[in-house]
This record gives C-alpha cells, structure tokens and sequence, in this order.
C-alpha cells in the first residue's frame, strides 16, 4: 500500500478505483449495440461488417486475459491495470477519429487488449486488499457496480449517439481511460508480494496465434454453417493449437498457466460454473430482444424496459449475496442461484406471441434474482482457492471464462433459433416461438450445469472464516 495509508483507507480505495471501473466499464461496453446501426449508415457497411466491431474487442479481450494476469503476478498488478487504463483511452481516442470501418475496428482491438488487462487483474487487486472474511460482500460491491453500468448504459449511450454521434461515445471511453489511469496512479497500491517472471514465451505465442482461431470460429460458424470447410478448418487449427498449448504447459515448470490450479475441485468448479452461466445468459439475452420486438410487437425502449430489469436485480442482489456469503459460505448460495436461473428460464420458454410483457419482465426478474446470487459467491470462491502469486492467473482465467462463454452462447442461440427454423426480420409465427422455446430450455440446462459444477467443487478455497462450507 502507500506510504502512510492506513489498511482501511487503502482497501476502500482499491475498492473504489475497481468499482469506478467496473461501473464506467460496463456502461460503455453495453452502449456499443446502440451505436452500431448509427455507425453503419455512416461508414456504409452493413450487419455482417459492424458486427466486426464487437468481435475485435472479444478477440482482444479473450486472447490476452490469462497473459495479462500472468503479467499482472509478475510486474505487479497495479501497473497492469494502469496500462490497461492508458490503452482504454489510446483505444477510444483511434475509434473516435477513425476515417474507415477497418480503423475503428482496430481501435476496438486495442480497447479489446485494455479490457484483457483490467479485468484479469481487478479480482486480484481486491483478494489483496480485503481480508477473506470480507471477499463476498466485496467481490457483490465489484458485481453491483457492473450491473448498474449494464443498465444505465444502453440509455446513456442512446442520448449520448443520438446528440453528438457515435464519435463522441468512443471519446467519452477515452475520457474514462484517463480518468480510470489517474484513479489507479493515486490509490492503488505500489507494491506486491511473490512476484514471479514470466518467461513462458512459446506458451504465450501459442495462445495468441492459436486461440484467435476458436473464438472466431465459435462467433462465426453460425453464418459460415457449422458443417463448412472454412468453419471446421478454422475450428480445427484453433483446437489443435489448444492441445499443443495444454501439452507444453504441463511440460514448464514456468508455465503460463499453472494446470494444477485446475486440480482444486474449488477453483475448476468455479470456472466451469462461470462458464455454463454466461452461456445460459447470453442465450437468452439475445433472443428475447428479438421476441420482444418481433412476437410482442414492443418499440425499442419498451422492450429495452424489459430486459432491464434483470440488471437492475442482480445490482440488488449481488452485493448481499456476497455478504451472507461471507457467513454461511458460498456454495449453497451458488447452487441455489443457479436453480432460480433454471426455473426462470423455463418459465419463459412458454411464454407466446399473446403473452403479457409484465409477465415476461417477471421470469427476467426471476432469472436476474438467480445470476446475482451466485455470482459473488462463485467468484471469491475461485479466487480464495488461487495461491497469492497466481492471482493475477486466476482473474484472467475467470475473464476468459465469462468472455468465452458469453460467445459461446451467442452463437449457441443463433444456432439453435435458425436450426428450428426460426427467422428473424418479420412477425413471428409458431415456428418462431418453437425455436425461441427451444434455445431457453438450453439456456436452462446450462443454468442447471452451472449449479452441478458449484455442488461438486467441494469445500476447499472457501472465503468465509473458519472455512465456512463452500
């Protein structure tokens, strides 16, 4: 910590700068989608071109996560958020003034590459600074904030789009790019303990050139068609890379990612967790704007009212999850949560094209209420399970898996909405609402995957004292 800084002033502001973070993060992240028709119609590119502007910063973001932990474990985890911080703003600033699509897309890479880096050392920085009987309530202040950007950005960015233009988003990231890198100048902490090198170059290149090729294939192969030449040679090269990866890793004894993190039934538990409970958000997340609009006949912010409401849940919820977590343990609580996901989603699975939005916004309700349960708990459990030098590994693999997993079931959805026959662009009919159906008892069986991952992950990495059960 800082020189004269006393343990409570200076993990209130760690707390603080990863908040601020999070919250001015996740507001402009989630105002992109406004801006993309705007952004289309001026540079004339169609769906399939400004859709490349969400896939760069994915790309970016995905690829780098675990390097920039391992960064983080070893120059310190404060420089990496602040480079983070810079890039956020050189980023915004290449967007902003780009001439042609192909420069926006780059400067959405460079802020991709940003992202990487303040994510996967955020839950590092606050595991070091906060006591493990205070992780939970910690790790909920951490996710409310998130929320509440999540909710409040599409609104914002709509107002900001519609009274200067799409520039002027890109250059209030810079803006918060600059504002996050004096943040963290001034409050994080200078120093870290068990630093170790990184030196596991061929690891490193390995995931950059190989991993790409995954997370394209995974975000494309819907519009390729899963069974094409392209799609399965670019899956197959990615997957391929990863085995190579996996056999090298387990050969270094200075390897990039420590495979034996993955024999703590805690933290493989709680990333698998992770993973199956993005997929089942964003499978339906994606869909039912579509239903919304198409099958109900909702404007625009009408149906935006909707879907808003499960953000607004889990902002209410994750910070008190995480607080009870912290006495009672973690693991009930993500179980539990995870069945609420479930149930939810199957309540909407019948919903139909005379269903009520009120009823609708009910069952989002009711899903929101589950995410922001089990959100807090499973996120300290994975790093509490973590040794202190590999948190910065931790946190990036956490990133990596709600990144993947948010692809995952974006194209999960897609694929299944289409494979049942269903069709966006016009009114709804049954076939519609047949696919819709479908792709949300998925969604619900990846929730209810989610919670058998948190019943099995054992006791181990609890965060509460005395080693609560987990």
């Amino acid at each position: 910590m800082t020189a004269g800084a006393t343990p409570d002033l200076s993990r209130r502001h760690v707390l603080t700068v990863i908040a601020i973070g999070a919250f001015l993060g996740s507001v402009t992240g989630s105002s992109i989608p406004i801006a993309l028709p705007v952004i289309g119609a001026d540079l004339h590119a169609g769906l399939g071109e400004t859709s490349q502007i969400m896939l760069a910063y994915f790309l970016g973001a995905a690829v780098l996560m675990v390097i920039a932990g391992r960064l983080g474990d070893w120059l310190g985890h404060r420089l990496v958020n602040n480079v983070g911080a810079l890039l956020l703003a050189v980023g915004g600033g290449i967007a902003a003034l780009a001439p042609t699509l192909p420069m926006l897309v780059f400067g959405r890479l460079v802020q991709g590459v940003s992202g990487a880096f303040i994510m996967a050392v955020a839950p590092a920085l606050l595991t070091a600074a906060v006591p493990p009987e205070r992780r939970g309530r910690s790790f909920g202040l951490l996710s409310t904030a998130t929320y509440l950007g999540l909710t409040l950005g599409p609104p914002l960015g709509g107002a900001l789009v519609h009274a200067f233009g799409w520039r002027a988003l890109f250059a209030a990231m810079a803006a918060v790019g600059l504002v996050l890198y004096g943040l963290g100048q001034a409050w994080l902490p200078k120093t870290t303990t068990h630093r170790t090198r990184f030196t596991d170059l061929p690891g490193a290149a390995i995931m950059v050139l190989g991993f790409p090729f995954v997370i394209v294939a995974v975000s494309r192969g819907y519009a390729w068609g899963w069974s094409s030449p392209l799609t399965l040679g670019v899956l197959a090269f990615g997957a391929l890379s990863f085995a190579l990866f996996l056999v090298l890793e387990g050969r270094r004894s200075d390897a990039l990612v420590d495979l034996g993190l993955f024999r703590s039934r805690a933290f493989a538990g709680s990333a698998a967790a992770a993973l199956f409970n993005y997929v089942a958000i964003f499978i339906s997340s994606l869909l039912l704007s579509y239903y919304l609009q198409e099958a109900l006949g909702l404007a625009p912010s009408q149906a935006g009212l909707v879907l808003a409401t499960q953000p607004i849940v889990m902002a209410l919820v994750a910070y008190q999850s995480g607080a009870l977590s912290d006495r009672i343990g973690t693991r009930g609580l993500a179980v539990g949560g995870m069945a609420l996901l479930a149930l939810g989603l199957v309540g909407m699975s019948f919903v139909d094209a005379t269903s009520s939005p009120y009823a609708v916004a009910a069952w989002y309700v009711l899903c929101g209420l589950g995410i922001g349960t089990f959100i807090s708990p499973n996120t300290a459990t994975l790093m509490s399970a973590a040794p202190r030098h590999q948190q910065g590994v931790a946190g990036g693999i956490m990133a990596l898996a709600r990144t993947f997993g948010m692809l995952l079931g974006i194209a999960a959805g897609t694929t299944l909405f289409e494979m049942a026959g269903g069709r966006t662009g016009g009114a709804w009919g049954p076939t519609e609402l047949g696919a819709l159906h479908l792709a949300l008892r998925i969604a619900a069986v990846h929730a209810l995957l989610a919670g058998l991952a948190s019943a099995l992950r054992g006791t181990s990495g609890a965060s509460s004292p005395g080693q609560h059960a987990a």
